[in-house]
């Protein structure tokens, strides 16, 4: 079934035309859930596929995935408000890559907690640390040495509720490359090392 889910694409000059891809977009995703007629087989798998999954959740007391995808491709919307806090929409860098993500997993949530990982205990400190790590994943640790380096990369992550913005990691709770964790996790590391 893995092989069935298509990952939907655009391609455009102007930015401001991926408002009018998203509908598609969107209609694409959710041919992945419930198929879209053109090809029966894949559609086929695919309801089987979802059938099977939803009755082990039902199993495990576990929330329906494929209801909570439904939920998000039909409830949720970016608009421009989002996508002017990337630096490549507003024109301030001619390079970068954002991820805007709707209906965010257990793991994501904790990160919009104020507390530090220092603070945090159980499941929360633990989805912290592995975002930690989660953002060191976009470094290159393997630099050769005359290469040049990349001096002008940050990273930030902006969570939204309805109208309220709130920065998880931006300047002021900056992720550091050179430490590769943010500034708010250092006393973290440092307790873990003494203990």
């Amino acid at each position: 079934m893995l092989n069935d889910i298509q990952v939907p694409m655009v391609e455009f000059k102007n930015k401001n035309e991926i408002f009018d891809h998203l509908p598609s977009l969107f209609d694409k995703l959710m041919g992945n859930l419930w198929g879209d007629g053109d090809n029966a087989e894949r559609d086929t798998r695919l309801e089987t596929g979802w059938k099977l999954y939803e009755e082990f959740e039902q199993k495990e007391n576990k929330e329906s995935t494929k209801k909570k995808i439904e939920e998000t491709v039909v409830n949720d919307s970016f608009f421009e408000r989002h996508l002017s806090v990337w630096d490549v929409w507003t024109d301030k860098s001619l390079k970068g890559t954002a991820m805007f993500m709707a209906g965010l997993h257990d793991d994501l949530i904790a990160q919009l907690s104020f507390d530090a990982i220092s603070e945090s205990e159980g499941p929360e400190a633990k989805a912290k640390e592995i975002f930690i790590q989660t953002l060191s994943n976009f470094i290159d640790p393997f630099a050769k040495q005359g290469e040049p380096e990349i001096t002008d990369f940050t990273t930030s992550v902006i969570a939204w509720n309805g109208q309220l913005r709130r920065p998880v990691i931006d300047a002021a709770r900056e992720f550091d490359i050179s430490k590769k964790q943010s500034r708010t996790e250092k006393n973290y590391f440092k307790k873990q090392e003494n203990e």
